[in-house]
């Protein structure tokens, strides 16, 4: 992540740091999701009362909420993708083999996958020549890949690692149908 922040620090003539939390960002624990706003006012557990037996129990604090895919906010060149300097575009074939042949079932495989993502990225970064708006809309693929990829780290079980590599993938769909 940090070689993320220092590579956009370092293309952005003007840089401005935000230091609110991104958006898109890591999933949020349980104990950080946002509350039911019927709690407590319909029998559901909240200060009313106990819970129903029938209610769904919340997971215990810390478990990772699932989170459907970041929208990516990419744009085309007017009606065609933008061009990538080879390097980019042979960094992204090798992220995109990866996530094809990746098969998570534990959250040591979904660790060991996000590492070499994380890799991989910090790969691709390193060794970007690209300027304009190419460049810049690069920018918008991997400030919402690198937080997907935190996400996969923090995959609660296999199930939910498993789904987020298939988010990352989705996301390099998105990718391919902006650049070249």
């Amino acid at each position: 992540m940090r070689a993320l922040l220092l590579f956009l620090i370092a293309c952005d003539p003007a840089p401005t740091l935000n230091t609110a939390p991104p958006a898109d960002g890591p999933a949020p624990t349980q104990a950080e999701a946002p509350a039911d706003a019927h709690a407590g006012q319909d029998g559901h557990g909240g200060q009313d009362g106990p819970p129903q037996a029938d209610a769904p129990q919340p997971d215990p604090p810390g478990t990772p909420v699932e989170a459907a895919a970041p929208a990516l906010e990419l744009v085309l060149n007017g009606t065609e993708k933008w061009p990538m300097d080879a390097h980019t575009r042979a960094a992204m074939v090798g992220i995109r083999d990866r996530l094809s042949a990746a098969t998570v079932e534990s959250t040591r495989e979904a660790a060991q996958l996000a590492d070499q993502l994380d890799s991989d990225l910090n790969g691709l970064i390193g060794g970007c020549t690209m300027g304009g708006e190419a460049h810049d809309q690069l920018h918008v693929f991997l400030t919402a890949f690198q937080p997907a990829i935190n996400g996969l780290r923090l995959a609660a079980d296999g199930r939910v690692a498993g789904a987020q590599v298939e988010t990352l993938q989705r996301m390099v769909q998105q990718y391919d149908a902006h650049f070249e």
